[in-house]
Order: structure tokens, then C-alpha cells, then sequence
């Protein structure tokens, strides 16, 4: 294919001796695809010394781009500023994208998020095709998107307004839109027709798949979450529900829980906080950020019960990692996780932000075989269907398909 591609991506990268460090997920779909294009120009944010992305002297990540086609773009971090520093901080960006908007051909835009809607106006600006990858509801995770603490209520509300007229400004200028989740699609396909849900950006395979044996060997129910220990994940209210167990049937003290991933600090404290007021503490052990898939599928393997108390989310690929390893699944009822399941009995539902809801959700797992069983089955029943594409080619062949001039 030809022509320089620019990927305006959420991505973090990490410093590391004169080369970028960044996720796996997106270090596999930037080199493949500067497999077959000219150019690509990578733009993310830099950690620097953010503690979030660093595990002792070690970096967080360690996935480094190898293709020589690959140019980084970085850009300081605007996670969780307060609105205005997000918004000045936001329009220093300009003239960074403004100029990768105009060394490319076409652009793939990572949203929602607000640099990801002016990357978009940028491309209309240049007349640039550009393309989106929505991976989680812009609506459920506005809350997180910025520190709102210490600003009224209207703000927050002219924040949620904005984001409908920016979705549609986006979606209509698209050449084509890749979502997670059915709910996302049926509201996007209100703008532009050609908005179909994603391969899964897993780097699971069919191969990796496994079906468990037993469950609570010792009498132990061994708990686990994976992810980004941060307030969009819920994990707090999780913590909360180990001391509510009891009263749905199950004993706390045979409950362990492993939590997995990069770790907000500020965050963990108040669960350190928490568990310590609940009598919990020893019942929760942080393991660290892991980056080597199979130790990662060996915690997947050794758990009883995967959790995922999130407040708002694409569809995770946490829940294909769980999935695929046997393990039942509970999860909070989000619309882009319950549409996208449909029908089908995969997991164990609990209402977000509910430590009963979710202590009554572990409990049904435990105590009843044939409804963990019915789940677990169904749930590889799911990944089995999904997993084996290839989004890296799914890319590629939409652009083809919708961005024809890149073909010549």
C-alpha cells in the first residue's frame, strides 16, 4: 500500500536508552501495519517520570516498535488534569498534530477523547482521509476522562453535551468507524454507515485456549482482576464486597484476590484504606503490571473467578483472556459488555458500583455449579467465535475498501 499513514493513538510510551516503550497491543498494530505502508507516524503520549508507568527502576512497558518506518510523536499527558489545564494543555498539541496531518496521506484515529476529535477536524481542515477506533463509550467514561473535582456540576454537564455534537462532527467525516461493543455501533451507524465492530486486539489465539478442571481446590476461591487498578475500573467497590460474602453464603476467609495491572497510586491508597476499615486487607495482594503472556494465562488459570467491576468500558479483552482460560466471568452490566454478550449466558452479571450486587454475583458462581458451568461454557463458546481474526488485517482491508487512494 502506499502512502504515510499517521496513527493518533491513547497509547502511553516510556522512555527507555534512546527508544519508546509502549503497550504490546499497540506496538503489534503499528508494526504491522508499517509492514505495508510507507510511513507511519506514531503519536502518543510520553510517561516521562510519571510513577504510573514506571515498576521500580524498571518500565512499566517493553514492547519497542522494530520497523525502521516507524516515527514517534509524543505529546505530554492529559489524563486526568483538571478541565482547564486539559484544555490549554490540549491546544498546545495543535501545531504538533497540525503537522502530522500534513506530512500524511490518511489518518487513524484512536477516540473518543478530545485530541482525538481535533485530530479529526484537522484531517476536514487538510482534507485528509482518516478513519476511527472507538474503544469504549464516550458517554459512560466522561467522568474519568478529567479530574472534576472542585468544578460545579455544569461544567461536567456542558462536557457530556459537547460530546454528542463532537461524535457526529467525527463519525460523518469518517471514511470508515471500528468499534468494541453493539451498543457503539447502533448509535454510530446513526452518522455513518459504515461502522462495524473490531477484531478483538488480543494477542491471545485458538491455541491458547484451555478448559479448567476443578475449581476451589483447598476449599479456596481465588478471585482475580486484571487491568489498570485505576477509578474507572470499580476496583474499589470489589475490595468492598470480599466483606459482604458472608452474608450471600460464601466465607471471606477462604476469599483471596489477585489484582493485576499498572497502578494508580493515589487510587490504591484509598483501597489500602478501605480494606484496612473492612478487615479485608489480607484477603488482597497486588501483583504488579505483567507484560509476558504466559505468565499472564497461568493467573488466568490458577483463578476460580474472574472480576470485572468496571463503570464504563469498551468490551475488554480481559473478558476474551478469562474466557478462553475457562474461568466464569463476573461482570459489572454496562451497555457495551450486555449488548455486545446479547443473549448468550456467559457471566455473572452485577450492577456497577455495587459491592452487594457484586458480592451477590460471586456467590451465585461458588454456590451454584450448574450456573457457573452454563457460563464458563458459554463464555469460551464466545471467544471461540471471535478469536483467530486478525485486526491488524481488518485495518488494512477496510482501507482498501473505503480509502482507495491508498491502494495506488
Amino acid at each position: 500500500m502506499n502512502g504515510n499513514l499517521a496513527v493518533f493513538s491513547y497509547a502511553v510510551s516510556v522512555p527507555n536508552r534512546g527508544e519508546y516503550l509502549t503497550n504490546d497491543r499497540f506496538g503489534l498494530l503499528v508494526d504491522g501495519l508499517a509492514a505495508e505502508l510507507q510511513q507511519i507516524f506514531f503519536v502518543c503520549a510520553v510517561a516521562g517520570d510519571d510513577p504510573r508507568f514506571q515498576q521500580g527502576a524498571t518500565a512499566l512497558y517493553d514492547y519497542a516498535v522494530t520497523s525502521a518506518n516507524v516515527e514517534f510523536v509524543t505529546t505530554s499527558s492529559t489524563a486526568r488534569l483538571a478541565p482547564l489545564r486539559k484544555i490549554v494543555q490540549t491546544l498546545l498539541h495543535i501545531s504538533i498534530y497540525r503537522n502530522v496531518v500534513r506530512r500524511s496521506d490518511y489518518a487513524y484515529i484512536f477516540m473518543p477523547g478530545v485530541s482525538g476529535f481535533m485530530a479529526t477536524l484537522l484531517c476536514q481542515l487538510y482534507r485528509k482521509p482518516y478513519f476511527l477506533y472507538f474503544g469504549s463509550d464516550w458517554y459512560e467514561t466522561a467522568i474519568f476522562r478529567a479530574d472534576w473535582s472542585g468544578t460545579g456540576r455544569i461544567f461536567f454537564n456542558l462536557y457530556r453535551s459537547f460530546i454528542g455534537l463532537a461524535e457526529r462532527i467525527a463519525v460523518s467525516g469518517a471514511r470508515f468507524v471500528l468499534v468494541t461493543g453493539k451498543s457503539y455501533l447502533q448509535r454510530l451507524r446513526h452518522y455513518n454507515k459504515q461502522v462495524s465492530e473490531t477484531v478483538p486486539m488480543v494477542t491471545i489465539c485458538r491455541s491458547d485456549v484451555r478448559v479448567k478442571e476443578s475449581f476451589f481446590s483447598d476449599g479456596k476461591v481465588r478471585l482475580l482482576f486484571v487491568g489498570p487498578v485505576t477509578e474507572r475500573k470499580g476496583v474499589i467497590y470489589l475490595v468492598r464486597a470480599l466483606a459482604l460474602l458472608g452474608e450471600h453464603g460464601v466465607d471471606p476467609a477462604q476469599v483471596s484476590l489477585q489484582l493485576v495491572g499498572s497502578l494508580d497510586d493515589k487510587y490504591y491508597a484509598s483501597i489500602e484504606e478501605t480494606a484496612a476499615k473492612l478487615g479485608v486487607t489480607s484477603l488482597v495482594q497486588y501483583e504488579g503490571y505483567i507484560t509476558d503472556k504466559e505468565r499472564m494465562l497461568e493467573y488466568y488459570r490458577q483463578a476460580d473467578i474472574f472480576v470485572l467491576p468496571s463503570l464504563g468500558e469498551g468490551f475488554p479483552r480481559v473478558l476474551y483472556e478469562a474466557f478462553s482460560q475457562g474461568v466464569p466471568v463476573v461482570v459489572s452490566k454496562i451497555a457495551t459488555v450486555s449488548e455486545t454478550l446479547g443473549d448468550a449466558e456467559c457471566v455473572s452479571y452485577a450492577e456497577p458500583g455495587s459491592p452487594d450486587s457484586i458480592a451477590a454475583a460471586i456467590a451465585r458462581v461458588v454456590l451454584d455449579a450448574d450456573f457457573r458451568n452454563a457460563i464458563t461454557a458459554g463464555g469460551q463458546e464466545f471467544a471461540l467465535g471471535r478469536l483467530g481474526g486478525d485486526p491488524i488485517r481488518q485495518v488494512l482491508d477496510l482501507m482498501k475498501t473505503h480509502v482507495p487512494e491508498s491502494g495506488h
